[in-house]
């Protein structure tokens, strides 16, 4: 009996001896390039947030070759490069990217002293191309460099993905069931006007054609446009 013990004793200081050996943050850890080179982070290692990569905001914009300016009184971030503006504030789910409100999937934050922006949003609006390499857990984000030019999206220009796009949109009109300004029923029939297969188009023909049918107020309608800040273009 005791040899049985001792045994299992044996057995299960290996495996926790094995435990602390075995590189676990190897499976955690996510990699960036930029242009093929691989980004080093001393202070605080990117980390994804309900699937979104979030990185150190002084690192990836001084790499991209960006200029920045932080406001700490508003905890705003102003991110400037050639004719491209980003505005991001801490823990705000809507950035500006020249002057338009762009929804994010997650906003930027503040960890272990260190901002973090995602990574995504920020590398898009400065007109660079982002993929993932899921064998490796690595972001590589081509910026055009070798091409002499970094390509610029156009003013005002969404630089989300159409799933992004719809993604963000269906939380924003969720809120408005939740807070009782709509049913769930009309939350789905404004979705679905604005969604498209190339992503979503927030005209207010869409919602003025729900509230001719019935389907909502005028009052619903003014306030979507409100929280959606939509136009009459």
């Amino acid at each position: 009996m005791f040899g049985k013990k001792l045994i299992s004793f044996f057995m299960v200081s290996l495996l926790s001896l094995m435990g602390f050996i075995m590189p676990v943050d190897a499976y955690d850890k996510i990699n960036v390039k930029v242009d093929n080179i691989s980004l080093v982070f001393e202070d605080q290692d990117p980390i994804i947030i309900d699937g979104r990569t979030l990185v150190p905001m002084r690192k990836i914009f001084e790499t991209l070759g960006v200029t920045i300016d932080w406001d700490g009184t508003t905890s705003t971030v102003t991110a400037v490069k050639e004719d491209i503006k980003i505005v991001i504030k801490i823990g705000d789910d809507t950035a500006k990217v020249n002057g338009k409100d762009i929804i994010l999937d997650v906003p930027a934050q503040i960890l272990n002293g260190r901002t973090m922006v995602p990574l995504r949003f920020v590398s898009e609006a400065m007109g660079a191309e982002v993929s993932w390499e899921g064998s490796t857990r690595t972001v590589v984000i081509s910026t055009g460099q070798d091409s002499g030019k970094m390509s610029v999206p156009p003013e005002g220009a969404n630089t989300r993905t159409p799933e992004q796009q719809r993604e963000g949109l269906k939380n924003k009109i969720q809120s408005f069931v939740d807070n009782g300004t709509i049913t769930q029923e009309q939350a789905e029939k404004i979705f679905d006007a604005f969604s498209g297969p190339s992503g979503i188009m927030l005209t207010p023909n869409a919602l003025n054609a729900l509230v001719e049918q019935g389907v909502i107020t005028q009052e619903q309608a003014e306030a979507v446009m409100k929280a959606v800040k939509i136009g009459g273009r």
